[in-house]
């Protein structure tokens, strides 16, 4: 199966998780994963959320992120991924100068089926 992104309504959110900020989304949820293309505006953040019942995959395409992972702090790069494990908690800023373009996968794995 290919997923153009292309082809996927792109939605606006403001504050996501709570941040500060726009993140541009395009994305699938097919009952069990999500798969989303992210674009996050420079200065713009997620809030710090769990993620108790699943983890989550961010391959940074271009700029700069840093991430809150649990009690310490990371810098992620084009090129790099960040893993959120189930049962921990992040948040992430785009701390460069340009928009931070990403793809974020959660597979909705569940703690007890």
């Amino acid at each position: 199966m290919i997923i153009d992104f292309n082809q996927v309504e792109e939605s606006h959110i403001d504050g996501f998780k709570g941040g500060e900020g726009m993140m541009h989304s395009r994305g699938l949820f097919d009952g069990k994963n999500r798969i989303m293309l992210n674009r996050l505006e420079p200065g713009a953040c997620s809030g710090y959320h769990a993620h108790e019942d699943n983890c989550e995959m961010i391959y940074v395409l271009s700029g700069e992120l840093e991430f809150r992972y649990d009690d310490a702090t990371e810098p992620c790069r084009a090129g790099q991924l960040h893993y959120c494990h189930q049962g921990h908690s992040h948040a992430f800023r785009n701390t460069g100068t340009t928009d931070a373009v990403f793809l974020a996968i959660v597979p909705e794995q569940r703690v007890n089926p």
